[in-house]
């Protein structure tokens, strides 16, 4: 490195080598897997030696890289596979400022709301309908449901119209914890036999913070109060299950108790 123009160019290339080598190596990034070290150099090397007579399709090479990588997405996400050519005219359209578009910009994002919206939600009823298919769904549903008809069958549990049950072990005072409302609540939950999930002495949540059965249990209770609550799956994490220590369909059983009603 014979001067500042030497070390500056040098420092900068391993800067940037390094973080992009980083990213690489990684695994972290989608849109990296697969590179290939020796063909990505040599494209690297032909934009930074190319004129400017070449910019704009640079740009546009650029801008096709990162359109890719978001259709991509797009179709991850939602199901949905956009057709590149109906696209590629939309687009060339819009960027030259035709006034014959069959909609806005400001009505495409709308559009593509309403579609994007319509598609997640049907793929993830797709999910869940396979999900609700498998073994380990069907069998935890019977059993919670063996659990629950057994439940209801005991002195002091009530069931709602919903298939919710619950017993009262202590009655609270004053008004009910309303569905807007946050209450200062102590709980424990368990799975039908027995495995505790979760438990804390002091949380402060509102019903409409929570799973359906838990909501539905809370809006009956006052302060001071104290009920089990026992959740049919699909008043609780249903199908889906509540990551690892909530398995598919399964009930819940909550001891419940409301330390303070929020104002």
């Amino acid at each position: 490195m014979e001067n500042a123009t030497d070390s500056a160019s040098y420092a900068l290339g391993v800067s940037n080598g390094a973080r992009f080598g980083e990213a690489l190596k990684s695994g972290m990034y989608d849109q990296l897997k697969g590179i290939d070290p020796d063909d990505f150099m040599k494209g690297m090397v032909a934009a930074l030696k190319t004129d400017s007579t070449q910019r704009s399709y640079e740009m546009g090479m650029s801008q096709g890289i990162y359109i890719k990588e978001m259709l991509n997405n797009i179709e991850k996400g939602t199901g949905l596979k956009i057709d590149v050519a109906t696209f590629v005219q939309a687009y060339k359209q819009a960027f030259e400022g035709d006034t014959t578009l069959m909609i806005s910009a400001m009505d495409s994002n709308t559009v593509l709301d309403a579609i994007f919206r319509a598609a997640a939600e049907a793929k993830e009823k797709e999910e869940l309908a396979r999900l609700a298919e498998t073994p380990e769904a069907k069998e935890n549903l019977a059993k919670g449901e063996a659990f629950l008809a057994e439940k209801a069958k005991e002195e002091g549990v009530v069931k709602t119209e919903s298939g919710l049950l619950y017993k009262v072990v202590k009655e609270g005072q004053g008004e009910k914890v309303q569905a807007n409302q946050r209450a200062k609540v102590s709980y424990k939950g368990t799975l039908i036999d027995g495995t505790q999930f979760d438990a804390n002495a002091s949380a402060i949540f509102s019903p409409a913070g929570v799973v359906k059965g838990f909501g539905e249990g809370l809006q009956l209770m006052q302060k001071g109060g104290k009920y089990i609550l026992y959740i049919p799956a699909e008043l609780g994490y249903g199908v889906r299950g509540g990551g690892d220590k909530i398995p598919t369909n399964s009930a819940l059983v909550f001891e419940v108790e409301v330390l303070d009603i929020l104002k």
